[in-house]
């Protein structure tokens, strides 16, 4: 999975898990070629609470047919439970997608 030009990802262990589980996902259900791209990680504006300013945050860009968006998300979410007992939020955005690791999740 590559980053966008310029896009500035510090590769905490949860922005690791983030990326693995997000790739893992496209790739069960949009084909083993899916390569995607991660659209923000600390660059871009966001709220100021926001992971990203924290390492805890990645945007994924939305390169599919919309059909795809909730069943990527719903899986990504179940994945990231599993792992990790609702300690993440996956949403699906206007632009893209983005997966966190909740505050005071440590």
């Amino acid at each position: 999975m590559d980053c966008k030009l310029n896009t500035i990802v510090i590769y905490t262990k949860t922005n690791l898990l983030i990326k693995q589980v997000w790739k893992e996902t496209c790739r069960e259900i949009l084909g083993a070629n899916y390569r995607g791209e991660i659209t923000s990680g600390m660059d871009g504006t966001h709220d100021e609470e926001s992971g990203h300013y924290h390492g805890r945050a990645l945007d994924f860009k939305k390169d599919m047919p919309e059909d795809f968006w909730e069943p990527l998300r719903k899986r990504a979410q179940g994945k990231l439970n599993k792992l990790k007992k609702g300690k993440y939020l996956v949403l699906v955005e206007r632009t893209h997608f983005h997966i966190q690791r909740q505050k005071n999740s440590f």
